[in-house]
């Protein structure tokens, strides 16, 4: 189990990548959003998101150390969008899995992980333990660059 020091340094170094996610949601669809405090919940309690966004839905941010633009140079076939304990407590309808420079993200929305996901157990470096998680193949996502605003909606 990871300790108190780790889950305050894993947090901050989660915050830059909220802000963007939560500037990108504004300008995308046109909302207003609240980021939930940094360090706010304790070690073991459960997350409730890291945005709300007032277009009723709970986006879920995940900042990932590698880097890549679109489909085509992510390194790998699958998205893991989420531990399974997480993703099922509450009813996330977007996954922004953004890039290490912050300047790309793939987005997964809810009902495609629930039509298209599998699980899969992987090796959680914050916790120290092997964890389930939801994987979905990118083909599944959309490729965004974050300092643009989407055509779609």
């Amino acid at each position: 189990m990871r300790t108190f020091d780790q889950f305050k340094e894993q947090v901050a170094a989660s915050e830059p990548a909220k802000y963007i996610a939560a500037e990108f949601l504004q300008r995308w669809k046109k909302c207003s959003v609240i980021l939930r405090p940094p360090g706010a919940l304790p070690v073991g309690s459960k997350d409730e998101g890291d945005i709300i966004a007032f277009i009723e839905r709970i986006v879920e941010v995940k900042h990932r150390q590698f880097d890549f633009t679109c489909a085509d140079d992510y390194p790998y076939p699958d998205i893991i969008v989420s531990n399974v304990p997480s993703a099922d407590r509450h009813n996330v309808n977007m996954w922004i899995i953004m890039n290490k420079a912050k300047t790309h993200a793939a987005i997964i929305r809810g009902e495609d992980k629930v039509k298209h996901a599998t699980k899969r157990k992987f090796y959680a470096t914050n916790t120290g333990q092997y964890e389930e998680n939801y994987v979905i193949s990118k083909e599944y996502a959309k490729f965004v660059k974050l300092s643009e605003t989407p055509v779609d909606n």
